[in-house]
């Protein structure tokens, strides 16, 4: 299976209305991320941001826009939101923590 038969692939699946609920559901979780990290940024969280380490506050900025430009993709049904999440997943949440 190459790259162009799994993007046609793909484009076929987001036509389908049962992947485009799903793919809203995993929007919504992203936004729900996003409202995560913007707590974290805020302060809300009951941890001062700027005591946290470095790493922890880029992390936050770079997990804020991954959740919000995902999500937004994902909700339009756009084809490369698929590869930007299962990229996104495996190098900002498997690689880091391995």
């Amino acid at each position: 299976m190459n790259f162009n038969s799994t993007h046609k692939f793909l484009v076929s699946a987001l036509q389908q209305p049962w992947t485009a609920v799903y793919t809203k559901i995993i929007a919504i979780a992203l936004l729900y991320g996003a409202t995560v990290h913007v707590s974290n940024i805020l302060g809300l969280t009951g941890t001062s941001w700027l005591a946290t380490p470095l790493l922890w506050r880029s992390l936050d900025i770079i997990l804020l826009i991954f959740d919000i430009v995902t999500a937004i993709a994902l909700w339009q049904g756009l084809t490369w939101s698929i590869w930007l999440l299962f990229g996104g997943i495996l190098l900002l949440q498997i690689l880091p923590y391995t």
